[in-house]
């Protein structure tokens, strides 16, 4: 075999193993600029699914989730606000943070779903409120309503004020003094 014939044979034998092997393996992967779709799904080596991306009527929603059900965080943005919310191991939400029609809050709730402490802003009543666990307003730092009162009128406290109420809703103790 002459030295065209062992080029030919190689190079016929090069382009069968480019086309076996080579094709398989490309050497870069192409990459879009942009990618688009309504919702994202990432999943772990066992296929579960660990977080979402997704659009829905209200708007966007980033939902982690942990190996076991149940626990999960979730940040979505509506029109109106937006919020970042914890769950627990029984898929109850236990902790919420946002903003929602220039109301910014956080709620922590007990194991029932009771909210057990809200912090609020709304315009200039910075409120603080404390309930047990049957779900009754029990301490409200700063501005709240207290009332009504004998002539039948609601106050609205300041925002330095304390005021503390028993299971029935009723007034115990108040700073300032009325």
């Amino acid at each position: 075999m002459g030295k065209y014939e062992r080029f030919v044979v190689y190079t016929i034998l090069a382009a069968l193993c480019w086309a076996v092997f080579g094709a398989r393996w490309p050497v870069g992967e192409p990459v879009a600029d942009v990618v688009r779709a309504k919702r994202f799904v990432l999943v772990d080596g066992s296929g579960k699914v660990r977080a979402r991306l997704e659009m829905d009527g209200s708007g966007p929603s980033l939902i982690l989730l942990n190996e076991e059900p149940g626990l999960e965080a979730s940040l979505n943005v509506s029109k109106t606000g937006a919020n970042l919310m914890f769950g627990d191991e029984n898929g109850q939400g236990r902790a919420f943070l946002g903003l929602e029609r220039g109301v910014s809050q956080m709620l922590l709730w007990d194991e029932n779903g009771k909210s057990s402490a809200v912090l609020q802003v709304f315009k200039d009543r910075p409120t603080f409120r404390l309930s047990d666990t049957n779900g009754a307003l029990r301490a409200v730092l700063g501005t709240s309503e207290v009332g009504p009162d004998s002539a039948g009128e609601i106050e609205i406290t300041a925002p330095s004020s304390l005021v503390l109420f028993d299971k029935e809703g009723k007034v115990l103790w108040r700073a300032p003094q009325r």
